[in-house]
């Protein structure tokens, strides 16, 4: 039984991904999920011994991270919202379902971000924001390069690859709520990561009808 406060390897993997993306700049260790990647495993790997020393480092500190009792205080819209029904129709596992409140710690402001681990090779991270406009989503270099037009289901989108954790695969849809962002990525368990914006692509097709308008 892990003790209270402790955080699972998916919970880790996420609150790191989250980290970089935002620029939020508080340790937190790597492994599991959403998008894992960043709901899926973000593990990179560092061979010398320093690096080992700071793995350890961080995963101290977010072990001992007391839990929020805070409830949710959503976005105009909730990726955690997505109906278990629809989860599992894209692949995913309904049950492995990670959100950014309560087994993080953390509840970051004008944020809400789930994810999802599939049982194949993949994990997905959705992100929900308020605090940040579309262009400043899909233009942030630190975070994204690469973006490309792309149309998911008749509606407008743009693809972009990961600055943070190289070969994930982010599409940012415009609402009137503020960006939705999917992003796709292999679990650190996987070994032959298949390709994350087909996988991206044939998920929002999926989940699109979930998310909310422009």
């Amino acid at each position: 039984m892990r003790p209270s406060g402790a955080v699972s390897r998916r919970g880790q993997f996420m609150r790191l991904k989250f980290e970089r993306r935002t620029g939020v700049r508080r340790v937190m260790s790597v492994a599991g999920v959403v998008l894992a990647s960043g709901m899926l495993a973000a593990a990179t790997g560092c061979s010398d011994d320093s690096g080992t020393a700071k793995a350890e480092e961080s995963a101290t500190a977010v072990a001992s991270a007391p839990v929020s009792t805070t409830k949710p205080s959503n976005t105009a819209w909730n990726p955690c919202s997505i109906p278990d029904a629809d989860i599992a129709a894209a692949g995913l596992n309904p049950a492995r379902r990670q959100a950014d409140t309560g087994k993080y710690g953390t509840k970051f402001p004008g944020w809400d971000i789930c994810g999802w681990m599939s049982e194949s090779w993949y994990g997905i991270n959705v992100y929900s924001t308020n605090s940040h406009t579309f262009d400043e989503v899909i233009h942030n270099a630190n975070n994204v390069s690469n973006p490309r037009d792309v149309s998911v289901s008749g509606r407008s989108a743009v693809m972009l690859d990961s600055q943070t954790t190289p070969g994930d695969c982010i599409i940012v849809f415009d609402a009137s709520s503020g960006p939705v962002q999917l992003e796709v990525g292999a679990k650190p368990s996987a070994d032959e990561p298949g390709d994350s914006c087909a996988e991206a692509t044939r998920i929002a097709q999926v989940l699109l009808k979930d998310f909310p308008v422009k």
